[in-house]
């Protein structure tokens, strides 16, 4: 008879996967088993699969995971975040996307990186999360938690939004563009790159404000230490806009709505498959620097 071998660091692991990739979807069947071979309790997040022995995880079970596996590009990544909240479960992206700069772990290096995993040789990296309370004139407050940017943009509405925006309760300016980017360090390679915001390293202690199309050229991203409290205040008289968080539409804010930023006590683990280091991963995934 076959002898397991167990992980001396992992027992319970979870594994969200691409939805629309079959590619991600027959490699998590195959996952799913070789975890089970290891003697590991593998959860899964529906019985969708319909796979022997894995276990559904909820919102009463998280805690007690000591892994999440992300198969996916860095969206799914993100929808992993947002499924983990504030347990503050490590979560190890596997690149079955496009771009990767989350998921950096090539699809064909799967298994090696995680024999690594196994004998908790991987190198864990500590990241800040925004978190976010939405202040309603009319209606029930709401909180949220992110990895990388919250965004409130006019979308279908036609006027550009004006915004009031306060740091420490000191009136910074008033502003009018079609939005904002709230980013974190490591949000910062996301929308916020694309918006011409600045690039930070992921252990920097900032949080980073761009406006999106604001109508003023003195109107530039703004970097704000991480101690700080945000609030940004919904001028529009009439003006609707969509707010998201981490590239998923939450609400709709309405004229003189409030969002109050900070940095969140509670931090997200990113589970790495190297010690290289992050300006390798930019010129790998962005091409940093590169001359043609």
């Amino acid at each position: 008879m076959k002898q397991k071998v167990i992980s001396p660091v992992l027992k319970n692991v979870a594994i969200v996967y691409r939805r629309k990739s079959q590619g991600a979807q027959k490699e998590t069947i195959k996952l799913v088993s070789w975890l089970q071979e290891k003697g590991i309790n593998v959860y899964l997040e529906d019985n969708k699969l319909k796979l022997a022995k894995t276990r559904v995880f909820t919102s009463k079970n998280l805690s007690h995971l000591d892994l999440m596996i992300v198969l996916g590009g860095d969206g799914t990544y993100l929808y992993a975040t947002s499924i983990v909240k504030d347990k503050n479960i490590p979560l190890l992206g596997i690149n079955w996307g496009s771009l990767g700069f989350l998921t950096e772990t090539p699809a064909e290096q799967m298994y090696n990186v995680l024999d690594l995993a196994l004998l908790g040789k991987l190198n864990y990296q500590s990241r800040s999360l925004l978190k976010v309370l939405v202040k309603k004139k009319r209606g029930k407050s709401s909180s949220y938690l992110a990895l990388n940017d919250i965004v409130f943009e006019r979308g279908p509405y036609s006027r550009l939004i004006r915004f009031q925006m306060y740091s420490n309760k000191d009136f910074v300016n008033e502003s009018r563009a079609d939005g904002i980017i709230i980013s974190t360090p490591t949000g910062s390679t996301a929308y916020n790159l694309a918006a011409g915001g600045p690039i930070l390293h992921p252990e920097t202690q900032a949080i980073v404000f761009t406006p999106i199309c604001p109508h003023s050229l003195t109107q530039r991203p703004l970097v704000l230490p991480e101690t700080h409290k945000i609030c940004i205040k919904i001028e529009s008289p009439t003006q609707k806009a969509n707010f998201m968080v981490d590239g998923q539409k939450v609400e709709i804010l309405s004229p003189s709505d409030e969002l109050h930023i900070e940095i969140a006590k509670v931090r997200h683990t990113l589970v790495s498959p190297s010690n290289s280091s992050y300006y390798e991963l930019l010129r790998k995934k962005l091409h940093y620097g590169k001359r043609e």
